[in-house]
Parts: structure tokens; C-alpha cells; sequence
């Protein structure tokens, strides 16, 4: 069930991608201090950031699915809302660390099965 690591990472950019084009719209320092915060940089870094990442987050998950189960397809329900939590919740006071984000693909993923695959009406707080 070994997951695809390049679809994360693109699942998972555009969750950030999408989340940041609506911020630009409402508050251009805020969706800078995302950018800045997931990556240091702009948004190739950002998509590099993913995906050098993304073997850990597949390790951590598959585990995840495998022993727990399975509420759906996750690269479609559960990797975009990781980009976008992290857009959501950036803080400019803390760095991001890598095992930072794997912690959130579990958190999130964790939700997900519990609430049998229906994350459309939350908003997830880890």
C-alpha cells in the first residue's frame, strides 16, 4: 500500500497553493509571513520544502493506514487540507520543522479516520 511520494507532494502544494491565492486576496503580510514561515523563501521553495518531506510523511501514514485503516482516498481528502492548515496556522514566531508537518499529516489523518472520512464540516486545531 506503499503511497505515491510525488502525488503527496503535490496534494499537498496545492492545498498551500489554494490557501495562499485566498489570503493574497484578503491579507498580503499574512499570506507572506506563510509563505516565509513554511519555506523561508517563496514558493519554489515551498513545493521543494514538500517534497523533501514527503517520504517521511508517507512512511508515517502508511503505517497509519495499514494498522487503522482507511476513511477514503487520502492524497484527495486529507493531503490538500495539510497545505491548507499549514497556510492557515502559520506563525512567524516559530520555526516549522519538518517533523512538525509529518506530526500534522498525522494529526489530521487521525481525525479523518475518526470521523469516517467527513472533515468537510470541521475546522481542524491540532
Amino acid at each position: 500500500m506503499e503511497m505515491m511520494c510525488s502525488v503527496t507532494a503535490m496534494y499537498i502544494f496545492a492545498g498551500y497553493r489554494d490557501a495562499i491565492a485566498e489570503l493574497e486576496e484578503e491579507d498580503m503580510n499574512a499570506a507572506r509571513i506563510a509563505v516565509e514561515w513554511i519555506s523561508g523563501a517563496g514558493e519554489l521553495e515551498v513545493a521543494q520544502r514538500f517534497k523533501s518531506v514527503e517520504k517521511m510523511i508517507d512512511g508515517a501514514i502508511d503505517a497509519i493506514l495499514l494498522n487503522e485503516g482507511s476513511a477514503g482516498i487520502w492524497e484527495y481528502e486529507v493531503a490538500e487540507r495539510i497545505g491548507r492548515y499549514l497556510v492557515k496556522h502559520a506563525q512567524k514566531e516559530e520555526e516549522l520543522t519538518d517533523n512538525d508537518i509529518v506530526e500534522c499529516a498525522i494529526r489530521i489523518t487521525r481525525i479523518w479516520n475518526e470521523v469516517n472520512g467527513n472533515l468537510n464540516h470541521l475546522d481542524i486545531i491540532l
